[in-house]
């Protein structure tokens, strides 16, 4: 059995989430032992023993934060991978390591991108990480380089103070820029110091102040006022890819991976922070009434399934598929591995519609298609379909998906007919399928 320690700091949801990704990889077989080591002295402590029952067989790590537990990495033997960090962080020449990290240019990219669909903002600023970590810095460069590349220009903050002088240093920088504004922050952290500094200002939020964080961390998203949107990344998909490197490092004796394996983001999750009607921002006015007359955008991302949800997704799988059985278990663990983003349109409280966009890699490229389109038969005729297949791409389109496939059966002649009008080419391929007889 081999021993594995693992080095991440758990009170943050994204080194959590990175956990629950080596757990899975790792818990397929009894041939590892998972340590968990809460600190870089406990680390240190790990290469230094000269008990080799101490000394782990792999390490996973976040970036160390002590020179003795780089130099130590650097000068051992033991296979180590680095998530959420690079080759550059040690600072040392390695002798065994790989590394995983986020796409950060794509986060910087696809904030932009984000509110640049949003509507007409008459500026865009920057928050960065207040230790303005190399992660921090590229993401805020990616976001004002992709500005630039549609002529618009983007403010970054530089105040970098703490507490009570902190806040009102971005507060007075929330307060400088011209309304209506989009903020993007480096992470949830310091989007939910923007949208305290926002209220020390008086500004409304999204109104005034629209904010953007970066990993969907749930605890901090959902009890900031108002909610956070947030780009989702795939940190569980990190810690998979982390132990699966980890493990052909041991079993194959495999040396340095100096080009990190980079994971894309899997979707922007919308909350009250940005939801504003788009015709206001383009106005560049106050809407009537304030802030109170916002409305929910027609369709929306479905974040968890509720016993109700359940009900009206099975009534609407079973219209598209009377065969079919709806397999909620299933779909609640493709929405949290970020496989499956199923999008809904509500009416009275009741799923009424809903689609979903399924996105799934392989060596060559990651797939996106649109599957399970579907709209209440009382609501047939009314533009539903074509109004969500619009939102459905102009979501791709803004996190700079290339390409989406679909398919539909012939004889939804006007299922076809809506396709194409959008823009969608019919490819002549063979679809081949197996089915596996039951004993």
């Amino acid at each position: 059995m081999k021993t594995i320690a693992i080095h991440l700091r758990l009170a943050t949801a994204s080194h959590r989430k990175r956990m629950m990704g080596i757990f899975r990889h790792f818990g397929s077989t009894d041939n590892w032992e998972l340590r968990i080591l809460p600190d870089e002295d406990h680390l240190s402590a790990a290469l230094r023993s000269s008990d080799p029952s101490v000394v782990p067989d792999g390490i996973i790590s976040s970036i160390p934060h002590t020179d003795e537990a780089r130099k130590l990495i650097a000068e051992s033997a033991v296979p180590f991978v680095g998530i959420g960090m690079t080759a550059e962080n040690i600072g040392l020449p390695l002798k065994k390591a790989a590394f995983v990290v986020n796409d950060n240019v794509g986060i910087g990219k696809a904030a932009a991108a984000f509110f640049l669909n949003l509507g007409s903002f008459r500026s865009f600023a920057f928050i960065p990480d207040e230790l303005d970590r190399s992660w921090s810095a590229e993401r805020g460069k990616a976001f004002g380089d992709e500005l630039a590349a549609q002529g618009k220009s983007c403010t970054f903050y530089t105040g970098g103070k703490k507490g009570s002088a902190g806040e009102k240093a971005l507060a007075q920088f929330l307060n400088g820029l011209e309304k209506p504004a989009a903020v993007f922050a480096a992470w949830d952290g310091r989007a939910a110091d923007a949208l305290h500094a926002a209220r020390v200002a008086r500004l409304r939020v999204p109104e005034e102040i629209s904010v953007l964080g970066v990993d969907d961390d749930k605890l901090i998203c959902e009890h900031t006022r108002p909610a956070l949107s947030s780009i989702r990344t795939d940190a569980e998909g990190m810690g998979e890819e982390a132990a699966r490197l980890l493990a052909g490092m041991i079993r194959s004796g495999r040396t340095t991976l100096r080009k990190p394996i980079t994971r894309p983001i899997l979707n922007i999750i919308e909350r009250d922070s940005t939801r504003t009607p788009a015709a206001w921002r383009q106005r560049g006015a106050n809407p009537p009434g304030g802030g109170e007359n916002r409305r929910r955008p027609p369709f929306q991302i479905l974040e968890e399934i509720s016993g109700a949800d359940e009900r009206d997704l099975s009534a609407l799988t079973s219209l598209l598929d009377p065969s079919a059985e709806f397999d909620a278990a299933s779909l609640r663990q493709s929405m949290r591995d970020g496989s499956a983003t199923v999008f809904v349109k509500r009416t009275r409280g009741r799923i009424v519609a809903a689609a979903a966009i399924a996105r799934f890699s392989t060596p060559t490229e990651t797939h996106h298609r649109i599957e399970d389109v579907i709209v209440h038969p009382t609501l047939r005729g009314k533009g539903i379909g074509k109004k969500m297949m619009t939102h459905l791409l102009d979501h791709l389109r803004s996190r700079q998906v290339k390409s989406v496939e679909l398919t539909s059966r012939p004889s939804r002649v006007a299922a076809n007919a809506l396709y194409r009008s959008l823009g969608f080419a019919r490819r002549e391929t063979n679809v081949y399928e197996y089915r596996f007889g039951r004993n």
